[in-house]
């Protein structure tokens, strides 16, 4: 009875090993990635195009969610050269310098520029916080060692105990949620030898041991498992029929431009949209008419939150100076053209210490140009919110960069045409 038992417990193991590497090996060859959502999606279709050795695009925006609103540029005839905007949401200005190494690490021809176009909000000194520890608990800085880390880890939380010093920790569940919204765009653009060399200290330690994990397909693409057994349904394959309005600044006011549209479609819909514009989404055309006017109610109140805001923090470009250092190193130019922001935050404190600090980078260094829009702020009507733009708002911001701020990059940063690459998709 007792080898029986064994027996069975031993045929039941092996089954279950058997299953989940079935399992496994389907996640790693099926498209599942389709199935990821929006922000999942972009993130693994950006790795993967940073990650191939073509094409070699003669100039690349990067930035965040704002910037990534500006069209890239396709070779043609007339204008030869090629633009790819690789602006990813809610990076963080770390990220840059390492995306460049990514980048550069399979392409034998580098680009004749890099056009930083993100917002300047993305320097604030309250943005570049640690991961594992965003309101700064136990550290002072995002590269504090273990050692220093641990050791005020143990030693304050004695004199919690003691009563020598007081407990004011802000809301550990905030911190919780802003990894679990955010925490995908790092860990699927990064592998774990990646982000052994990029981290230091006890935020190397956090983030390995999530993108461990990720290693493993049915992990890494654990929500995309849940929808394709629990939520997926036949229809969700069929073409959308959808009025002529839908792709233009209307149809974004139109609910039959959304109705029906699920994971996969979504993911097709950004595929084919990225391919087209060689890199641009506008965040504020993919937002449903209701929660549009959502947006649009609390607009005024989000604007002067933010203007606040910027009245009393500080702009550190510490890391902007990390990344044009490191492009010099591959004679490389770094452009800044921060894309307009809301015309409040004009003569806002952190505004004008962040350009003045900017001019004082541009002088010290000779591979960095900044080159600004005609009016570097646009009117509220613009924008969807207090960051993003309007469609009308978009349109506007490419128009302005393409007859402006484009030929200047040129001039700075000329590409050359005769050197023999695969520029485009094409």
């Amino acid at each position: 009875m007792k080898s029986f038992i064994l027996h069975f417990k031993y045929r039941a193991f092996l089954a279950a090993v058997v299953f989940f590497l079935i399992l496994e090996i389907t996640m790693r060859t099926a498209p599942v990635e389709y199935f990821t959502g929006a922000g999942v999606f972009l993130t693994e279709k950006r790795r993967q195009l940073a990650e191939s050795k073509e094409p070699e695009f003669d100039y690349i925006i990067i930035g965040a969610s704002k910037s990534l609103s500006l069209m890239g540029h396709a070779p043609t005839e007339a204008e030869p050269y090629s633009i790819y905007n690789f602006s990813m949401p809610a990076m963080g200005s770390r990220y840059f310098k390492f995306f460049m190494e990514k980048y550069l690490q399979n392409r034998k021809s580098p680009p004749a520029a890099v056009i930083f176009a993100g917002d300047p909000g993305l320097y604030q000194k309250t943005w570049n916080r640690p991961y594992h520890d965003p309101f700064y608990h136990y550290s002072t800085a995002p590269e504090d060692s273990l050692q220093e880390y641990m050791y005020r880890r143990v030693f304050d939380r004695i004199q919690y105990a003691l009563g020598m010093k007081e407990m004011h920790f802000r809301n550990p569940e905030a911190a919780d949620m802003l990894w679990d919204i955010f925490s995908h765009r790092y860990l699927h653009f990064f592998g774990p030898g990646e982000i052994f060399t990029q981290l230091t200290g006890a935020e190397r330690i956090f983030i390995l041991k999530e993108s461990i994990a990720n290693l493993y397909y049915t992990y890494r693409y654990r929500d995309a498992l849940h929808y394709v057994f629990f939520g997926l349904q036949m229809s969700h394959f069929k073409k959308r029929e959808v009025p002529p309005v839908c792709g233009t600044c209307e149809g974004t006011k139109v609910m039959q431009c959304f109705e029906g549209l699920h994971k996969y479609q979504r993911s097709l819909s950004i595929e084919k949209q990225i391919a087209r514009t060689y890199g641009q989404i506008n965040l504020g055309d993919l937002l449903e008419p209701n929660k549009r006017m959502m947006y649009q109610y609390i607009k005024d109140k989000q604007i002067k939150m933010q203007k606040a805001a910027f009245n009393t923090v500080d702009s550190d470009l510490k890391y902007l100076e990390e990344l044009a250092l490191y492009l010099d190193s591959k004679d490389i130019k770094l452009i800044v053209s921060n894309v307009p922001s809301i015309d409040d935050y004009r003569d806002t404190r952190f505004h004008k210490n962040y350009f003045r600090k900017l001019s004082i980078l541009e002088k010290k260094y000779s591979n960095i140009k900044v080159v600004m829009f005609p009016d570097p702020y646009y009117p509220e009507k613009d924008f969807i919110e207090q960051v993003h733009y309007e469609c009308e708002g978009a349109n506007k911001l490419n128009r302005d960069f393409y007859s402006h701020v484009i030929p200047e990059i040129i001039r700075f940063a000329p590409y050359d045409p005769s050197r023999e690459r695969k520029r485009g998709f094409q």
